[in-house]
């Protein structure tokens, strides 16, 4: 994220930069929901 926006602000960041911080991003994304789905289970309240 910080690339992406450092880079937008600056305007130095390639497409190819752009495209690479994009996917990092969402592959963390993906990491981070899978990761509380598998491992954070709360129960309902009552």
């Amino acid at each position: 994220m910080i690339r992406l926006i450092s880079g937008g602000w600056n305007g130095d960041l390639s497409g190819y930069d752009a495209l690479g911080a994009v996917l990092t991003a969402l592959a963390w994304t993906v990491l981070a929901v899978f990761a509380v789905r598998r491992w954070f289970r709360w129960e309902p309240r009552r």
